[in-house]
């Protein structure tokens, strides 16, 4: 009888030290267990609340109504006479590229208006962000084939007159590009295509770019891509592709 009621006691002894022993343990396991949860829902809920990534939007500028007119927003700021041929920066068949000979000024790309099948004037745009146009008058229009490194057909080669991107996606800076028609050097044996600047500045026609996109773009995911580099840096990224204008 003595030894049953030693075991009893030892029994009822050795419970209430095993469960302080492992309660702390417990205690971390469900600690534990909660926080998974709760980053389960809290990814659950952000994939829930992102936006889906948008497509590259592909635009065509059109300047001018049936009747000749300049669309809004787009503005007269000057006009001149013009020798114009095919444009280098667009794609677009239509595209022109007009020579002032006053001031031997080179605007790229230009689009006629055509009055009774003859070009009347033609519109040169600043870029697609910019209000401002330059009107050529009864330009004279000589058709040639493009040279060999003007941009083939579009968007097959990816090479659009102007670009928005931004870098880097998924709320990065916003940047505006325009293609680069004269002479460009390259980067590992890619040209820098695009000229870029911040979209809080405008282009304006210099070469004192904030950034350069480079090669060509990659049209195999939505949006596109193509390689970015910030002036003064070494460093090339990916950015997304918002919009491109042929």
């Amino acid at each position: 009888m003595q030894n049953e009621s030693d075991s009893q006691n030892n029994s009822t002894s050795i419970r209430p030290f095993l469960s302080r022993r492992w309660r702390p343990w417990l205690e971390i396991a469900a600690a534990l267990a909660t926080i998974a949860g709760l980053a389960v829902a809290i990814t659950q809920w952000k994939s829930q609340d992102q936006e889906p990534a948008h497509p590259t939007a592909l635009n065509v500028l059109q300047l001018f109504d049936e009747r000749g007119a300049l669309l809004d927003p787009f503005r007269e700021t000057g006009h001149g006479q013009g020798q114009c041929a095919d444009s280098r920066a667009s794609t677009d068949p239509d595209a022109l590229r007009c020579l002032d000979p006053e001031t031997s000024a080179v605007r790229d790309p230009c689009w006629p208006y055509l009055d009774a099948g003859h070009v009347s004037r033609a519109a040169c745009p600043t870029s697609p962000w910019d209000e401002a146009v330059w009107i050529v008058d009864s330009p004279r229009i000589s058709r040639q084939p493009p040279p060999s490194k003007a941009p083939s057909v579009f968007p097959a080669a990816g090479l659009p007159w102007a670009i928005a991107i931004d870098y880097p996606p998924g709320g990065g800076d916003r940047f505006h590009c325009l293609y680069v028609t004269g002479g460009s050097d390259s980067i590992g044996g890619e040209r820098k295509n695009w000229g870029c600047n911040r979209n809080d500045r405008g282009l304006g026609g210099s070469d004192d770019f904030d950034g350069y996109a480079i090669g060509v773009p990659h049209t195999t995911t939505q949006p596109w891509t193509v390689m970015f580099r910030t002036r003064h840096t070494s460093k090339i990224g990916q950015a997304a592709v918002l919009e491109a204008w042929r």
